[in-house]
Parts: structure tokens; C-alpha cells; sequence
């Protein structure tokens, strides 16, 4: 009997060779081995998980972010990263930089960006992956902007009130128009008639975590949502059709995800 081949993978049928793809862990050192096409690195990286879990029951993903539509994409999962974004100036505002724009990330959050390019030169916000491509990096920017537009008005009809009331009202605000957006825009424009209803009671006896089969599967259906060009709209409405903008489509670490 003839010796059985095994079918070629895609990175060896796009000319990689099988001993030069290596897994990546974090932590570990990548082995790169040379091969007759030379040398390639794919990096494979593992979530972070409960190491109590996986032996005698299912894997189970480390929680990273909330998994309720508190905005905390646009203000942080945890106490110090909220607090950096903050101006904590009496306004109840978030900081920006030079044009109404983002923050840049010069107080050492993590970011998710990585490399040797100067992090100080990237953006920050509440989630890493607000410089992934510039569609998140302009939707971060926009509700900054509303945080900061409600917080002003807030200041104005409460006169006594200190920064942080300030701060928590224009936040809650902000989270209330996106779980607005996301219930009666979004998901019936994705879903149709299988959108959930808004309409209810509010259950707090009900886990809002999400399955790690919904995060590292079916969540990825916002992946191929992404237009491989976004159109420049000029300030009269108008578009540059000439010179659209290319998007970047990038994969990151499940446990973001899960909650």
C-alpha cells in the first residue's frame, strides 16, 4: 500500500513551507526554523483562561471587558484606565488632543499596538482596538466628542454639580444611546424579524456573559461587515471619490471578547 499524502494547508499552497510556520505563544520565545522558501513566522496567539477549567471541564476564556452596553469601549473596563481618560478638570470631560481628536496614549495604557513605532503617537480610548482601522478609530473619536458635548450641557443646567456627577450623567447618556442604537438600528437591520425586543423586565437574576462559542465564532460576523475602502466626506457633504480610504481587517486575541 502506498504512503498516504496529507493535503498541503493554505500557508504551504501560498508558498510557505510546513517548517517554517510556527506557533507563537505569548510569553515564549517564537522557533524559527529555516526552510528551502526561507524563513516565515505565523504567530498563533492563545487566549488567556482559567486555569482551573479545561482539564475535567470545558476551557473557559478570562474576562477582559464588561459584557453589558455600558459604553466601556468608550470609557474602559477597569477603574484606572477611565480615570487616565478623564480630565478630571471640574468639566466632567474626556481628554482629547490637537483637533478635537482623540488622546494621544503619552500616560503608558495599554493600546494593542505593539511594534517599535513610539506608542505616544498612537490614540487611546477605552478599548485597545480604537487604532485597528479607521472606522473604530473615527467612532471612538465621535462618541468622545458626544461625552463631551453632554457633559457641557449637563455643566450649564446643574451649576453645583462637581465633576465626577457631571461625568457619570453624560456617561450614563452616552451608554443609553448606544444601547439605543445597537436595539433599534442595528440588530433589526441585521437580524430582521429574529432582532430580540427591547420590551421587558429587567431580570437581574440573568447572566449577560457571553458564550465563549458566540465570542470566538459567531461575533465574527462584524468582521465581514468591514468595507475594504472607506469614502472621504468633505465638510459640505460631498465625497472624494478619487482617494477613498483603505480599512484594515485585524484579528485579535478571543478573551478581548469574552466576558
Amino acid at each position: 500500500m502506498g504512503a498516504v499524502r496529507r493535503p498541503r494547508s493554505r500557508f504551504e499552497q501560498r508558498g510557505f513551507s510546513a517548517g517554517a510556520v510556527q506557533h507563537h505563544h505569548p510569553g515564549r520565545r517564537a522557533d524559527v526554523r529555516s526552510a528551502s522558501t526561507g524563513t516565515q513566522i505565523k504567530p498563533f496567539l492563545r487566549s488567556n483562561y482559567d486555569s482551573s477549567t479545561g482539564i475535567s471541564s470545558p476551557r473557559e476564556q478570562i474576562n477582559e471587558i464588561t459584557s453589558y452596553l455600558d459604553a466601556s469601549m468608550i470609557y474602559g473596563s477597569d477603574e484606572a484606565r477611565a480615570l487616565a481618560l478623564r480630565t478630571l478638570g471640574g468639566a466632567g470631560k474626556l481628554k482629547t488632543s490637537s483637533g478635537n481628536l482623540l488622546p494621544l496614549n503619552t500616560f503608558g495604557l495599554d493600546n494593542g499596538t505593539g511594534g517599535s513605532v513610539d506608542p505616544t503617537k498612537f490614540y487611546v480610548a477605552g478599548d485597545l482596538r480604537a487604532n485597528d482601522e479607521i472606522g473604530l478609530t473615527a467612532v471612538h473619536t465621535l462618541m468622545m466628542r458626544e461625552h463631551n458635548r453632554l457633559a457641557e450641557q449637563i455643566a450649564i443646567v446643574n451649576p453645583s454639580w462637581d465633576d465626577e456627577a457631571i461625568y457619570q450623567r453624560a456617561r450614563k447618556l452616552v451608554a443609553a444611546e448606544i444601547q439605543v442604537i445597537t436595539f433599534n438600528e442595528f440588530l433589526p437591520a441585521l437580524l430582521g424579524d429574529a432582532a430580540p425586543s427591547i420590551t421587558g423586565t429587567y431580570d437581574a437574576n440573568s447572566s449577560a456573559a457571553i458564550l465563549s462559542e458566540f465570542s470566538t465564532a459567531l461575533f465574527r460576523v462584524g468582521h465581514t461587515m468591514l468595507s475594504p475602502q472607506l469614502m472621504r466626506v468633505q465638510t459640505d457633504g460631498t465625497t472624494e471619490r478619487q482617494h477613498p480610504v483603505a480599512t484594515c481587517s485585524c484579528e485579535m486575541p478571543s478573551s478581548r471578547w469574552k466576558t
